[in-house]
């Protein structure tokens, strides 16, 4: 039993929990929360009950929530589990009862909806390193107020191979849903140049991501629903060849990774992997395949990454119509030390994008071209000093028009630990930008997201430990390019650590 007072509220709780089990009985839990205050009551009620000695038992589950001329619901569940050493599973069947206030003027609460639901799940571990894990769920609800009738379900399905000598790691994910889903609707709210993550290019006549731009995007449900199917994968596979027999490649491993998720009305493969542009069946199509070779000889600090990115995403969420980005990506890093103070890094990456458009045609635009940065980092007692060159090159096409464009460029950091409880990181960049289109222009994803011509940008960052329990952050950027005219931010903010 508690009590809390404040002014002039005043709220009573009991909480009452039991646990145990006996013989044809194993296992029995209930739950009583009653909170009483001056708006009325709150009430919790759960029960749960296994049948049965053995492995094999027979269960019953009961929920109930109220809040007094507000709401009510009880939902009651029976079936049959199955609990083994390194396997369980569990069949069961439902209802739940829904109660609403409909009208404030009558006494009582009125029924709202009414659902039955069915479940299945098996889970599952080898002592050989294998996992598996299979779930479907089923529910059928009538809302009355609305007078709607939904379908829900859901299957799910993960197994994946770990074993700690073994050089293979395995994991795969899938999850499909098919429900209602309610319409939405992608909206960009201006709040100021620098507080947004987005600016909008007039002559590409779509929003780009921008740290120091005017507007932030969310999405807002339009109210609308329709039976949508969602489908979500992830697949991830390591090969450690330092856990094999071939001794001369023992520093490397290598890595695979492939993302999605789909939504809208699933048909064959090509509407899962690649949907085109116009069909309005799919909401939203994106998925992502990346590969990974890395040679990294343990305690030396030294390493080589070759590595591809291939990823496609269309997006529906527009109420105008479609976008389609294509990316295509491979790319080098390198990093090598000379001594314990200092090391050189060196990045190359060669990029393939391609952006068409059901909403205008001005948005769309190719990019293929090559980055290249090199990097020289100097470490000293509380000091670490860098100095690094980049340079890019791109071509492809505006609309219906050719272009190609380069940029150099040199930044420079600074960076001093102040103590052990802070930092301060100073850095300066400069770059200089052509191109040869007839109107000066640049897509937004060209060069690195360069804009046309100079561009000089500086920031500090500043980082402080209090006590234990509170830290300082501010930056302080500045930015002058085609864009930005003398753009000064300044952020600051206290955090608290529990």
């Amino acid at each position: 039993y508690t009590n809390l007072t404040y002014g002039d509220n005043s709220y009573d709780r009991f909480n009452n929990e039991f646990r145990g089990g006996a013989a044809f009985v194993p296992h029995v839990y209930s739950r009583f929360n009653n909170v009483n205050g001056k708006s009325g009551s709150f009430k919790e009620r759960t029960l749960e009950l296994d049948l049965l000695p053995g492995r094999t038992h027979p269960f019953i589950q009961y929920d109930s929530e109220e809040q007094e001329n507000k709401y009510r619901f009880e939902h009651q569940t029976i079936g049959i589990k199955y609990i083994g050493e390194q396997w369980s599973s569990s069949l069961g069947v439902g209802e739940r009862i829904d109660h609403q206030e409909s009208d404030s003027t009558k006494a009582g609460l009125e029924r709202s909806a009414v659902g039955t639901f069915g479940s299945f799940e098996i889970k599952g571990r080898n002592t050989n390193g294998w996992t598996q894990e299979v779930i479907v769920h089923r529910r059928l609800k009538d809302d009355i107020q609305k007078n709607e009738h939904y379908n829900y379900s859901l299957a799910r399905i993960r197994t994946s191979f770990r074993q700690k000598d073994h050089p293979i790691r395995w994991d795969l994910k899938g999850t499909l849903e098919e429900t209602y889903m309610e319409k939405r609707a992608l909206v960009y709210d201006s709040v100021g140049v620098g507080f947004g993550d987005h600016r909008y290019d007039q002559e590409f006549n779509t929003y780009v991501d921008d740290p120091n731009g005017a507007f932030i995007a969310y999405t807002v449900f339009t109210g609308d629903r329709e039976p949508t199917s969602k489908l979500e994968g992830l697949q991830i596979l390591e090969l450690d060849l330092g856990k094999t027999s071939f001794t001369k490649m023992k520093n490397i491993s290598i890595r695979s990774e492939m993302r999605t998720t789909v939504e809208g009305h699933l048909g064959n493969e090509q509407d899962i992997f690649y949907p085109m542009l116009g069909d309005s069946s799919i909401v939203r199509s994106q998925w992502s395949f990346r590969n990974e070779v890395v040679h990294q000889p343990q305690h030396s600090g030294s390493m080589v990454k070759i590595w591809q990115d291939r990823s496609r995403h269309l997006n529906g969420l527009d109420q105008r119509g479609h976008e389609l980005n294509d990316v295509l990506e491979t790319g080098v890093d390198v990093r090598r030390m000379i001594n314990n103070a200092l090391s050189v890094e060196l990045k190359w990456d060669h990029h393939d994008i391609s952006i068409g458009s059901a909403i205008s045609d001005l948005r769309e635009r190719t990019v293929n071209g090559q980055w290249l940065e090199g990097e020289v980092c100097y470490k000293m007692d509380q000091w670490q000093l860098a100095g690094a060159l980049h340079m890019g090159f791109d071509s492809g096409d505006i609309q219906t028009e050719s272009y190609s464009a380069d940029a150099k460029g040199i930044r420079m950091d600074i960076l001093r630990f102040l103590g052990k409880k802070g930092r301060l990181h100073g850095r300066v960049e400069y770059y200089r930008s052509t191109t040869d289109h007839p109107h000066k222009l640049l897509p937004p994803e060209a060069l690195n997201g360069l804009a046309n011509g100079s561009t000089f940008r500086s920031n500090i960052m500043g980082s402080w430990m209090i006590g234990r329990g509170f830290s300082v952050n501010t930056t302080l950027n500045y930015l002058s390019d085609a864009r930005y005219d003398d753009h000064i931010t300044f952020n600051g903010e206290i955090r608290a650590h529990f």
